[in-house]
């Protein structure tokens, strides 16, 4: 492949970007690509990691490394993004994979990237009395929001207007059943520790926490708030997922490989095209 080069042995360690997946249909969507991902073994860690090289229009060569999550989900996720920064110390991290999604606002196969996180779970149990003097408990939102870098965010909007983009993404994805366009959409992930499949949930616990919400995942607050908060780092993160399901009852698996391609794709035309100073100032 004309994407892998020969590493530079002086990086040891030290990697450009870091790829993060949750699940192995988003992990396969990068490692089954072509090109070439190489173990790397780290004495004492559990985490496995693999290390590739691409080439930046600006940059040149950067080292790339790819991971799963040992387990889905927030905690997971904010942990491994703390081992990859001590163990690597990454310009950038990037979610890759799949989400469920606004049904008002976004459709299966839209690429969502996530301009702010937020754990729609947080805030706090309350005891009210309706008119009737029935006690009712209600669940009142409290969400810290956290956004991505605005270069980053600039740098994707711009892709978002490119159509031979979106139409190279979809034709490198071949999914002959899904025969609709698809659309690069920039806004709010709500994150939370459960699967949903389930309207009422999302209309009554995750709407309330932002109206203009697009994506619902497990992952991507984990990710941000660990990156946000590390002491020193100024290092970047997004996260692209591409919706797969409206997380209602007609939630199935049936588009979750070509979602997790079309995210790992846009994911791929990032690195390899994103200005490389945006990630390092």
């Amino acid at each position: 492949s004309n994407r892998i080069y020969d590493c530079n042995k002086k990086y040891e360690n030290k990697v450009d970007i870091a790829i993060m997946t949750a699940v192995e249909v988003e992990f396969e969507a990068f490692y089954n690509m072509e090109g070439e991902w190489k173990e790397k073994s780290i004495e004492n860690e559990s985490n496995i990691y693999y290390i590739s090289c691409y080439e930046n229009k600006t940059r040149g060569k950067v080292k790339v490394l790819l991971t799963m999550l040992p387990d889905m989900g927030m905690v997971s996720a904010a942990d491994a993004t703390h081992r990859i920064i001590n163990l690597f110390h990454p310009d950038c991290i990037i979610m890759s994979g799949i989400c469920g999604g606004n049904k008002k606002d976004v459709s299966a196969g839209d690429i969502v990237v996530a301009e702010k996180a937020w754990d729609y779970g947080s805030g706090s149990m309350e005891e009210t009395i309706d008119q009737n003097g029935k006690r009712l408990i209600n669940f009142i939102p409290a969400p810290e929001q956290i956004s991505v870098d605005k270069m980053i965010t600039k740098e994707f909007r711009q892709y978002a207007l490119d159509d031979n983009l979106k139409i190279n993404i979809r034709q490198k994805c071949k999914m002959p059943r899904f025969d609709r366009d698809i659309k690069i959409k920039i806004g709010g992930m709500a994150t939370g520790a459960a699967v949903i499949k389930n309207e009422e949930f999302v209309q009554k616990y995750i709407k309330p926490t932002h109206r203009k919400y697009l994506g619902i995942d497990m992952e991507t607050y984990g990710l941000y708030y660990a990156a946000e908060h590390f002491v020193n780092s100024k290092m970047k993160f997004v996260s692209i997922k591409s919706v797969s399901d409206g997380a209602d009852a007609e939630k199935s698996d049936e588009f979750q490989e070509y979602c997790a391609k079309l995210s790992a794709n846009l994911t791929n035309y990032f690195i390899e095209n994103v200005p490389y100073d945006i990630l390092t100032k």
